[in-house]
């Protein structure tokens, strides 16, 4: 008896042209699959359950659809209901516990949970999000699809993602073509710290991490006007039996000409710092004070408003 009130109770707010989604299922390679992952990607999942019974979803369903409305016709639904609650309360009174009222039904919906209505659009969406995501992780030739299965009760219904990955694609060999000499040298030199390594199955996120790495260690070196969107990977599948050959490409500097709006090429250059100048006591309060004593000490200026009191190999050990 109580699993039919249950079972009559979780359709309670699903509306006539709507069902409600009891289960859904992703087969990955004709095995069912519970990666957090690849679940994480649906856009519409069923009303989580506690031994079998949505209870968050029974929750919701306690709460009035529109509470203010219905506290309303309750006080409209006998005649002189009305007109005792003012002569036993006043108008502010009344007003507060209309408000306490929505507040308690308001309360009751965010502890509970909406019904899962079934979506087509979210469904192909999913789908969509599992597809994308097997392919930035190498499964170039994976295939996605899902069938919708009503159950015998028409308001509610299943859906199964059916998953066939196919083999990884593997990287088989990485080339360059860096146009700036400099930026070559420094990238060879580092070329054992990269995220893509032969043999290593192709994933979106080791570009991404490569990029990032390639930009700081490009950065750090002294290209400082180096952007990561320089970088690109041409990706050649042809002919390669589940391997990807990689070229990565990183032109030339583009400048634009302001005055006459034109764009010009060239090197990207390594910036050194010629020489370092330090004030040893600078007040920003009295910035228009002269400096009068100063010292050099290889390629650091130390100057000074007032006696210097401080050793130029010191601050150049600092």
């Amino acid at each position: 008896m109580s699993t039919f009130l249950f079972s009559c109770n979780a359709l309670k707010r699903v509306k006539k042209d709507e069902q409600l989604l009891v289960e859904s299922l992703v087969i990955e390679n004709n095995e069912p699959t519970r990666k957090k992952n690849l679940l994480n990607l649906l856009k519409q999942e069923p009303n989580g359950k506690l031994l079998g019974i949505p209870v968050k979803l029974h929750i919701f369903n306690l709460a009035k659809p529109e509470p203010k409305e219905t506290f309303t016709n309750w006080m409209l639904k006998k005649p002189n209901r009305k007109k005792r609650m003012y002569d036993f309360f006043s108008k502010k009174q009344v007003a507060n516990i209309q408000t306490a009222y929505v507040g308690i039904q308001n309360s009751i919906k965010k502890v509970g949970e909406k019904p899962a209505i079934y979506n087509e659009e979210s469904s192909q969406e999913s789908a969509n999000r599992l597809q994308s995501w097997f392919w930035n992780h190498g499964w170039f030739n994976a295939k996605v699809d899902y069938t919708k299965t009503d159950t015998p009760n028409p308001k509610k219904t299943k859906i199964e993602y059916q998953i066939s990955t196919g083999k990884p694609y593997a990287i088989r060999k990485i080339e360059s073509e860096i146009q700036s000499p400099a930026i070559d040298s420094i990238y060879q030199s580092h070329l054992h710290e990269t995220y893509l390594k032969k043999d290593k199955q192709y994933n979106t996120d080791n570009f991404n991490a490569e990029r990032d790495r390639i930009t700081n260690l490009l950065r750090n070196n002294g290209v400082y006007y180096f952007d990561r969107e320089k970088i690109e990977f041409e990706a050649d599948t042809l002919n390669t039996n589940q391997h990807v050959n990689l070229n990565l490409k990183i032109g030339n500097r583009i400048i634009r000409n302001r005055e006459n709006d034109s764009l010009t090429t060239e090197a990207f250059k390594i910036n050194r710092i010629s020489e370092v100048n330090i004030f040893t006591n600078y007040d920003a309060l009295n910035r228009d004070a002269i400096v009068t004593d100063s010292i050099h000490f290889k390629k650091i200026k130390v100057f000074s408003f007032g006696q210097l009191k401080y050793k130029p190999k010191v601050l150049a050990d600092a």
